[in-house]
């Protein structure tokens, strides 16, 4: 910035002089800040990150595919409230169906979904499920994953491309992670189960990937 002005006594009366002061920022993306490939562009006392496509933060230090939105965490970065469920057995919950849960929620059948609220719009690049804390007899052998931006309005929702399906017999335990083509912007992610061991219920554990 440049100020021009003229100077003053200490009376406060004008000097016969005038003067002018030039103000010079540093660049501040000459340190080279943003990470993984992103482009900086300076801006008047900061600056900002574009990031490639995989990568976020205010300084693209994040790895979206591996980041996790905090479902399976003990903090419960996403909290109960923000995971519901339609047609749930009432003892497990749509809160039991953390990756990292001790049991998993339950479906009661045919029509069954687990949905997670991301609590605003954010970019989706990987989905982790798991099945049932031993209840073979209630893993979901495979599933559709749903993602949108306006909650139970089903019409407004969009299949994920991906529809993975693997043996309801894989160990309870195992962690299926399933990578998205490309990445989606959405804020609720819905699990649909397809198929299950017959006599028992469509069951899960999810976690979330993104930025």
């Amino acid at each position: 910035t440049n100020t021009v002005g003229r100077a003053t006594d200490h009376h406060g009366k004008y000097a016969d002089g005038s003067f002018s002061i030039d103000i010079r920022e540093r660049d501040q993306c000459l340190s080279h800040p943003c990470q993984h490939g992103g482009s900086c562009t300076d801006g008047f006392n900061g600056f900002n990150c574009t990031c490639l496509q995989d990568y976020g933060g205010s300084l693209c230090e994040t790895n979206c595919p591996t980041n996790p939105f905090g479902i399976a965490n003990s903090k419960k970065t996403i909290p109960d409230a923000q995971m519901s469920a339609h047609y749930t057995l009432s003892t497990k919950n749509a809160a039991d169906g953390r990756l990292q849960g001790s049991s998993g929620w339950m479906g009661a059948g045919v029509g069954s979904w687990l949905q997670v609220d991301l609590g605003e719009i954010k970019k989706v690049y990987t989905v982790a499920t798991r099945n049932n804390f031993k209840y073979i007899e209630d893993s979901t052998g495979g599933h559709k994953a749903f993602a949108g931006s306006e909650g139970y309005r089903s019409s407004s929702y969009y299949t994920l491309t991906y529809n993975v399906q693997y043996s309801a017999d894989v160990n309870y335990d195992t962690i299926v992670k399933h990578y998205l083509t490309s990445p989606v912007s959405a804020r609720f992610v819905r699990f649909l189960p397809l198929t299950w061991h017959s006599g028992g219920n469509p069951g899960l554990r999810v976690e979330i990937y993104g930025c």
